[in-house]
C-alpha cells in the first residue's frame, strides 16, 4: 500500500512538470551523473556528493535531472546515511574533519538536531537550477516533492529527511515540503566550510510527518477527481 501511494504521489509531480514544460531523469549510474552535471552547468560538487571523493555504490545515492527539451537543465542529488549507532553531532563532526581537511571544524549543534536525527536518514543536496526556474514556485514544488517521493521508494525505512538551508530558508523548506527547521543549527570554527554558512538552517521531516503529509496528498486527489 506505502509503494502504490508512492506511485500515485510520483505521477501527480511528474504531470505537474510536463504540464510546466519539463520532465524528470533520476539516474543511480554514475558516470552518467557527472555527464549530466557538467551538461547542466553544476557550479561546483560539496564534499558530501562529490563522486570523485565519495566511492558511492548503486542504491546509496542517487541523482534527480529537471530535464527541459530533453537537455539537464539542474538538479538534486539524495543519498543514505544510515547512522546505526553512531549520533548526528558525531557523524557531522567526524566526516565534516575528513570532507574539508580540518580538525573538527563543526564545534556545536543545536539541540534539536541532537536529540531528533538518529537512524537511518536521507539527505537532499547538490540543488542546482537556473535563477529563473528558481524563481518559480509551482516548479520548485514538484520538482522537489517528486525527490522527497523518489527517495521515498528508494529507502522506505528511512527515520528522518533532511537538508541544509540558508538563513532564507523559506524557498527551499516549500520545495520539499519539510515542516520542520531549525535555525542556526550548525556552528563553525573559522575559516566556515565553503559549502556552510554560520547562520545557515536545517529543514527536516520524519517518517511521521512523511505518512501523514501523503495521506494529505491522496484525500486532496481524490477531491479533485
Amino acid at each position: 500500500m506505502f509503494q502504490m501511494d508512492l506511485a500515485e504521489r510520483a505521477a501527480v509531480h511528474l504531470a505537474e512538470l510536463r504540464k510546466l514544460g519539463f520532465d524528470v531523469l533520476a539516474s543511480d549510474d554514475f558516470e552518467q551523473i557527472e555527464e549530466l552535471m557538467q551538461a547542466a552547468g553544476s557550479p561546483f560538487r560539496t564534499p558530501m556528493f562529490d563522486l570523485r571523493r565519495n566511492d558511492f555504490t548503486k542504491g546509496e545515492a542517487f541523482w534527480l535531472f529537471l530535464m527541459r527539451a530533453g537537455k539537464p537543465a539542474g538538479g538534486l542529488a539524495a543519498r543514505l546515511v544510515d547512522l546505526k549507532d553512531e549520533n548526528f553531532f558525531n557523524y557531522m563532526q567526524r566526516t565534516s574533519a575528513q570532507h574539508y581537511g580540518a580538525d573538527a571544524p563543526l564545534a556545536a549543534m543545536a539541540a534539536p538536531l541532537r536529540q531528533r536525527l538518529a537512524g537511518r536518514l536521507v539527505h537532499l543536496g547538490e540543488l542546482h537550477l537556473r535563477a529563473e526556474d528558481l524563481a518559480k514556485p509551482e516548479l520548485m514544488r514538484a520538482f522537489g516533492h517528486m525527490a522527497v517521493v523518489l527517495s521515498a521508494m528508494s529507502w522506505p525505512e528511512f527515520d528522518w529527511m533532511y537538508s541544509f538551508a540558508p538563513e532564507a530558508h523559506s524557498t527551499l523548506q516549500a520545495a520539499y515540503g519539510f515542516p520542520i527547521v531549525t535555525p542556526h543549527a550548525l556552528s563553525w570554527r573559522a575559516p566556515v566550510p565553503y559549502a556552510h554558512e554560520s547562520t545557515e538552517a536545517v529543514i527536516y521531516l520524519s517518517k511521521v510527518d512523511f505518512l501523514h503529509l501523503l495521506s494529505l496528498g491522496a484525500r486532496r486527489t481524490q477531491d479533485v477527481t
